[in-house]
This record gives C-alpha cells, structure tokens and sequence, in this order.
C-alpha cells in the first residue's frame, strides 16, 4: 500500500528495511545499477560513479495548491486568481540525523527543485540559486483568459504538528504575466496541503516533430516518466521486440542536482531516442516502474507516432510520385507539374504569426551529396497589402546520424497584375550533412513547421493570405 505521510522525528532513524522492500537504498542502488549496465550495452552516457544513495530517511507526499495569489505587480495581478490552485506537485523529504531537511519537488513530467533548510517546529527552505543544475524553483504555468502565467516558487517553510508530522507547506516566489507583448512581474504566494502519495508514475513518449505535424524517423524522441522512479526500464524493457540496432539511444540524466551534487538517484533515466529506419508504427512499452511511495506505474503502450518511410528503389522522387509519404493536406493532381502531375498542398491561409505545418512530403532517397527540390507557391491576399517576405514553404535534408540541413522560400514583393501572388517554379538546392552516405531523407513542408496548429488570422499586418503550395521533383545527385 502507499506510505501514509509519518512523524520526520521518526525518519532520523529509521527501522531496517524488510527483506523485500522495493524503496530500501539497496534497492535503489541495485536497481540504477541494473540500468546503467543495460544502458551501457547500448550507448547510454552515464557515470556510475555518480550514482551514490544515500541511506538517510526519504517519504514521499502529494502536493495540492490550495490557495494563491499574485500581488505586487501591475495590472492583471490582483484582478485574477493564480493559475497554480488545484495543480499537484510530488513532494519528497528527506531528514538526517543532524537535522537538516531536503525538500525535493517536481510536477508532472516537469524539472525537478531542490531546497534545504534545518529542522524546527517551522521550517524555512531556500531553492540554492547558485545550484545550476537545477530550475530557480517550483513552476507552474498556465493561461488566465488572455494571460500566459507562470509562478516559481522558490522559498518554502513547513509547519509540523506536535508529533512531527508535516502539514502544510506555503510557498513565496515570483509570477510573470504576458499577453501579445505586454508583460508584468510580481510576488506569488501558495498554501501547498501534503497528502499520501497514491499516485502511481506514468509513461510517455513525445514526439519531438520540428517540421512536419507529426514525428519523421530522423526526430529525436523522448522516452520520460511522470516523476522519479525506483527500479529499471532499460531498452529491451522499453521497446519490445526491437533491435538495439535499429536506433541511436542516449541516457539522460537531468535530474542530477537531486541530493548532494554527486547523488543521481531518482527518476532513473530519460531516454532520447532516433529510429532512421522506421517503416512500420513504432510503440513503446511503459515499464512497470515504482515511486517511493510504493505506487507501481501501469504497463501501457504508447505510441511513437512516427512516419514510416520505405527506402525508395532509386535517387529521385518524380513529380507526383506516391513514392512519398504525406501528411496534412498533400495530395496528388494531374496537370500541376511542369509537364505533368505534382504534389499540392492547399489552398489554406497562412498568416505572420501561424506556425505549424499544412501539409508536406518526406521519402528516403538513395544517395548523397546535393539534394534539389522544386517548388512553387501561389497566394491571393485576404486583406489587401500581400504576404511580402514570409517564409511559406521549408525544405530539410539529413543522412544516418548528422543534424538535418533546412531552406525557406519567401515570397516576392509584388504582386502579379491580377493581385495574386505566385513564386513561379523555383529549384532549391541543399548540400547533405555526408557526401558519403548511401542515403538521404529529405521533406518538404508547407506554410510553417511543426506540429502547432496554423493560425489563420492573427491581425491584418502583414496580412493573411491563401496560400497553395507545389512540389515538383526531388532529386540527390553527387
């Protein structure tokens, strides 16, 4: 069952482990040990000698903002609630025999906080500002209406009752509000209630997906839990059935300024992971790893979201090619091409501020050395005024391994005597990261990048315009 919160005048000495008991410093130590073994048979960067436990008293408690403001500061504070209530926080304590407390925070999936202080009947604590492996304190960030705020909290005090036991935990800090260009700074204040810890840690994969709308085989990929962990999640135990061939996988240990500088020992490892050979959906196991507390995460399966791309039988991708795996709005239509079909994408509105991708292409190409793409865009203007100097279409090539290489095409400064606007068919030539290599991947997105969504009217300077994007043939030459 879940630790029920406990006297800290107890945990200065605390009772010998029972024979199974998974939150024990052995246990720990066993089970990072495990891992570093395992990520070291596949390329993980951690140092075992950083992985010291410990063997003084940790629990672990949930933490419910249930009461803050913001003061202090101009206009919206003091107009709005804080946006933090009713958010949680995992919340570790740790004392040892000379009475010093170590009060360690995380919220879900977020950085972790440490600050220190020395045991009394109300206990100050002080996030080290100095400490540059970790944040400035615990944040917590959200929108008010129009307002994106953030409150980090990085002065805590505990009050304990006449057993010892901790009860309520407030918190000081500093909260910043922003709306279009508009900023304001002030003081946050939060009353934090400690529960048990029945929250078992959970799994995610994200998706790193920098230029199309969804994850292409050369985007790293992040493997995390919710909040620190006991026990191992190696490579075999995250991605069953794969080969360690299959991906470039690096262990991250962000987590290191928990404890003592030289202590990694929570929330085991992130793993960022890169699989160029992706032709099939791919799916990560969440390991059943446990918390301090005793809570066991589920084994789910999460997806990996990533485009599958077969290696193409030659060095060129013709126009209108199916050959090329789409996403968006891209589409196949006759007549389009210089001579022939092409790839379209649109017509959608793009406008300054939007950001994510409408639509593209990406292949895996035989060869290396330069990569030609053709393009074209076309844009009638909503308003009036034109999208003069807007990047409207992104081209990317990489190879096996190296950082992809990116170009933009921006639209002319003036319009056509019907209004609209057209780039005519442009070629644009990217060198590939290796010259050697025995391929290349290469994409093609239009409007923005990413996976945030467009943005169709943002305010009418520069104004809006839509747009219709053509791809024409790609090709890799020496």
């Amino acid at each position: 069952m879940p630790s029920r919160p406990r006297s800290l005048t107890a945990l200065a000495a605390p009772a010998a482990p029972a024979a199974n008991a998974s939150s024990s410093s052995l246990a720990r130590l066993v089970g990072v040990a495990s891992l570093v073994g395992a990520l070291g048979a596949c390329g993980g960067k951690l140092d075992a000698g950083t992985l010291a436990v410990q063997s003084t008293a940790l629990r672990s408690f949930v933490g419910t903002v249930t009461a803050a403001k913001l003061v202090d500061g101009g206009s919206p504070f003091g107009s709005f609630d804080a946006i933090s209530v009713g958010m949680t926080a995992r919340i570790d304590l740790r004392l040892d025999e000379a009475g010093n407390v170590e009060l360690v925070a995380v919220t879900p999936f977020g950085q972790a906080v440490r600050a220190t202080g020395t045991r009394g009947a109300t206990t100050a604590l002080d996030v080290p500002q100095s400490n540059s492996a970790a944040s400035n304190g615990l944040s917590f960030s959200g929108r008010n209406s129009s307002w994106s705020v953030t409150e980090t909290y990085s002065h805590f005090e505990i009050a304990f009752d006449a057993a010892g036991t901790p009860q309520t935990l407030t918190a000081t800090g500093q909260a910043s509000a922003f709306s279009g260009d508009v900023g304001t700074q002030g003081t946050a204040t939060a009353t934090i209630t400690l529960g048990a810890d029945v929250v078992a840690p959970t799994w995610r994969a994200s998706a790193e997906a920098s230029f199309a709308n969804r994850g292409l085989p050369w985007d790293a990929r992040i493997v995390e839990a919710s909040e620190p962990y006991e026990g191992t999640a190696d490579f075999a135990a995250l991605f069953p059935g794969a080969t360690r061939a299959d991906f470039d996988v690096t262990a991250l240990t962000t987590e290191a300024a928990w404890g003592s500088p030289a202590a990694t020992r929570e929330r085991g490892v992130r793993l960022l992971a890169k699989r160029w050979d992706a032709t099939s959906p791919l799916y990560v196991q969440g390991a059943p790893v446990r918390d301090l507390a005793g809570n066991v995460a589920a084994t789910s399966l999460l997806p990996y979201d990533t485009i599958g791309l077969q290696l193409s039988a030659g060095s060129t991708l013709p126009s209108g090619s199916l050959s090329a795996i789409p996403w968006g709005d891209a589409k196949v239509q006759p007549g389009c091409g210089e001579g022939g079909p092409c790839l379209v994408v649109g017509p959608f509105r793009q406008s300054y501020c939007g950001g994510g991708s409408a639509g593209g292409i990406a292949a895996r190409l035989r060869g290396a050395g330069h990569a030609s793409f053709r393009v074209r865009v076309t844009a009638t203007s909503t308003f009036g005024g034109g999208p003069s100097g807007q990047a409207v279409l992104h081209v990317l090539a990489t190879n096996p391994g190296a950082v992809p290489v990116t170009d933009a095409l921006t639209f002319p400064t003036t319009a056509s005597a019907d209004g609209t606007y057209d780039t005519g068919w442009k070629t644009i030539t990217l060198t590939t990261p290796s010259a050697t290599a025995a391929e290349t991947g290469i994409a093609v997105s239009a409007g923005g990048l990413g996976s945030a969504p467009v943005i169709a009217d943002c305010g009418p300077a520069p104004s809006p315009a839509d747009l219709t994007v053509y791809i024409g043939e790609v090709a890799v030459a020496p």
